[in-house]
């Protein structure tokens, strides 16, 4: 997102919302979290508002230190070793804009020294199933989905990644449920809210 607003100028948090496929709300998280890191980004309201980062603003060498350079390049490199769809690339060509030694020196080490176990059931993040489970963690509604047959009512609370795959994990309520999303048919979501505090007990049942 800071890459977008320091390429285009000015937006909206509708149109940053659509782009990047989250809800208004976590536009407005994530902009705190950006301004939070000392990036000069402003909202107005209004006719004329908008999102906007200074214009003077530039990129420093010095936004990722070497250490958070390397973490997260491991991050995509796992990410990369699970999914297997290429977008790992694009990502570090990105980063090579920043530190390019560094960023190719790293990638080649993970590349012969990290392997990464392929999950049995692949990640397929841009599935409607799973963006309909993503809009209700952000929105933090209840959700009606079918697996095998069946109709569960649940919140969704976070995901689990294993060897056999993604599973979404919820509660009802009353107890905490998982469900392999590769097996969830149908995904409806309700107007129902929720407060995700209510339901920290079952996080780590």
């Amino acid at each position: 997102m800071i890459f977008y607003l320091n390429t285009i100028k000015k937006t909206s948090i509708s149109e940053l919302a659509e782009r990047f496929e989250v809800s208004r709300r976590t536009v407005m998280r994530d902009l705190d979290a950006i301004s939070a890191l000392g990036v000069p980004v402003y909202t107005q309201p209004g006719y004329c508002g908008g999102v906007c980062i200074d214009e003077n603003y530039k990129f420093d060498k010095s936004f990722f230190s070497k250490r958070e350079l390397e973490e997260l390049i491991l991050a995509l490199h796992i990410a990369d070793g699970l999914r297997r769809d290429g977008s790992k690339n694009s990502i570090l060509q990105k980063l090579e804009l920043l530190h390019p030694e560094l960023t190719l020196a790293k990638e080649n080490d993970l590349y012969e020294y990290v392997k990464i176990e392929p999950l049995l059931s692949s990640l397929a993040l841009d599935d409607p199933i799973f963006l309909k489970i993503n809009q209700a963690l952000d929105d933090e509604v209840w959700i009606i989905i079918e697996c095998g047959s069946q109709l569960f009512r649940i919140v969704p609370l976070c995901y689990m990644v294993g060897a056999d795959g993604m599973t979404v994990c919820g509660s009802d309520g009353e107890r905490r449920l998982s469900f392999p999303v590769d097996r969830i048919t149908e995904c409806t979501l309700t107007e129902q809210e929720f407060c995700r505090e209510d339901f920290r007990k079952f996080y780590n049942e």
